[in-house]
């Protein structure tokens, strides 16, 4: 039985963790909008499609929109998920302490294991 991947839309990330997926595992990649990001989304999404395909790993592609966090730590509880992978961003600390930051709160938030990529 493969294990159930969670990725976040961002494409370092999908990049990254794509390298270390193999045929058969059960994989959706998940973006979330929110802001002016349709063309980046879509862009991210073909991306991650093309690269998968290479592969022979077929994934379910999901769209969400609103708070990023909140959204993928949802995803990640209705898809029963093993591991959700995210990535993080630099910010300052300022930014990161009024912000805070969405890799922080998918962490303390999500329902399964969490892999933060950098």
């Amino acid at each position: 039985m493969s294990a159930k991947l969670l990725l976040a839309d961002d494409s370092l990330t999908v990049q990254r963790v794509i390298e270390l997926t193999f045929a058969g595992e059960d994989i959706a990649v998940v973006t979330v909008t929110g802001r002016d990001e349709d063309d980046a989304t879509t862009a991210t999404l073909d991306d991650a499609r093309e690269r998968l395909l290479a592969r022979h790993v077929t994934a379910s592609y999901v769209e969400h929109a609103g708070e990023p966090a909140d959204m993928l730590v949802e995803a990640a509880t209705s898809r029963g998920a093993d591991l959700l992978v995210v990535g993080r961003r630099d910010q300052d600390a300022l930014k990161r302490l009024v912000l805070g930051s969405v890799s922080t709160k998918v962490l303390y938030g999500a329902p399964c294991d969490v892999l933060v990529v950098r």
